[in-house]
C-alpha cells in the first residue's frame, strides 16, 4: 500500500499557504503548513520528514535560503527536494535559490498548473 507523500509548505502569507495546501491536497499529498519557518527547529530532528519542501524566500525573522542551507547540512534530510518561491525578481532570486541548495524556483503569483507539474516531478 502506497503511503501519501508529505509536502511541507513554509509560507508566512496565510492565504497563499491555504491556496497551495488545497492545490496539493487535490493532487493527493498530505500538507504540513508552517507560517513562521520554525518547523525545522521543532520537528526536523524528530519524527516528521517531508518528501518535499515548498518555501518562501522571505520569511519573518529568517530567510528561506537559511532554512534551505540548514536542510542541506543535515545528512538525513539533504536529499529532500526543495522548491523556493518569491514574488520578487525571478532572475536574481533563481540564482540565489540555486546557490542556497534549492532544486527549483517558482515566481509568485504562480500558475497552478505549473506549480502542480513541478511538485509532481520533484516529489516522485
Amino acid at each position: 500500500m502506497d503511503m501519501k507523500k508529505t509536502i511541507l509548505v513554509i509560507e508566512d502569507d496565510e492565504t497563499i499557504s491555504e491556496v497551495v495546501k488545497i492545490i496539493l491536497e487535490e493532487q493527493g499529498f498530505d500538507v504540513i503548513q508552517d507560517l513562521k519557518g520554525d518547523f525545522f527547529h521543532t520537528h526536523l530532528s524528530h519524527e516528521i520528514i517531508p518528501n518535499l519542501v515548498l518555501i518562501d524566500l522571505l520569511l519573518p525573522g529568517i530567510s528561506g535560503t537559511e532554512i534551505v542551507k540548514e536542510i542541506r547540512r543535515k545528512p538525513a534530510y539533504m536529499s529532500i527536494p526543495v522548491v523556493m518561491m518569491s514574488a520578487n525578481s525571478p532572475s536574481e532570486l533563481a540564482e540565489t535559490a540555486k546557490h542556497s541548495g534549492a532544486d527549483a524556483f517558482i515566481t509568485k503569483p504562480f500558475n497552478i498548473e505549473d506549480l502542480s507539474k513541478l511538485i509532481l516531478k520533484l516529489a516522485n
